[in-house]
């Protein structure tokens, strides 16, 4: 029977420019469509449901080696640092 690796990542945003939930929610239905995309990882919003210029996304990536799962490095957090121009830091 063959292994598999899950990474899991945990990261907290910040949309300094957003003035409303309903602002708050387009930019994160881009950010989680493009991870779906670029690393098909399963991602849910998990905190800070109330507040209009942070949230805390979670993902999760299900791969057959660990250097192929890009949630158990900091890949993800680059990608969404470099390519999407949102502020991210690994949550505690």
């Amino acid at each position: 029977m063959g292994a598999g690796w899950v990474g899991i990542l945990s990261v907290e945003l910040h949309f300094p420019e957003n003035h409303s939930l309903k602002g708050k929610r387009k930019e994160l239905l881009s950010v989680k469509a493009q991870l779906q995309r670029r690393f098909g990882a399963s991602v849910a919003e998990v905190d800070h449901h109330e507040l209009w210029q942070r949230a805390r996304l979670t993902l999760s990536c299900v791969a057959r080696a660990e250097s192929a799962s890009p949630a158990t490095g900091s890949h993800s957090s680059h990608q969404l640092e470099q390519k999407m121009l949102i502020e991210a830091a690994f949550a505690d």
